[in-house]
């Protein structure tokens, strides 16, 4: 659900609910990391999962968060997970 200051709330977070889950299924897979900013010296960031999940367990995982919290969002395929880890390897 998020912690103020620390991680962003995922309930009715935009990027959580737009039909298109490409940055959803990339944060996953690849991780994600803000910069060091003057006000943010050490963000939180996310390690990458692609080695450590399946296709069908990225979209459990994402599928859960677009429908947990009051999130109610059409659930991410293994087919979607499966295009985004082949798109990062040509």
């Amino acid at each position: 659900q998020g912690e103020p200051g620390a991680f962003p709330a995922l309930a009715g977070n935009r990027a959580v609910l737009l039909a298109d889950t490409t940055n959803l299924l990339r944060v996953v897979l690849q991780g994600g990391y803000l910069p060091a900013t003057a006000g943010n010296p050490r963000p939180h960031g996310m390690p990458p999962f692609r080695q450590v999940l399946g296709d069908e367990d990225v979209a459990a995982v994402l599928s859960f968060v677009r429908n947990a919290w009051g999130n109610q969002a059409p659930g991410v395929g293994t087919i979607d997970a499966y295009r985004a880890r082949e798109a990062r390897n040509p």
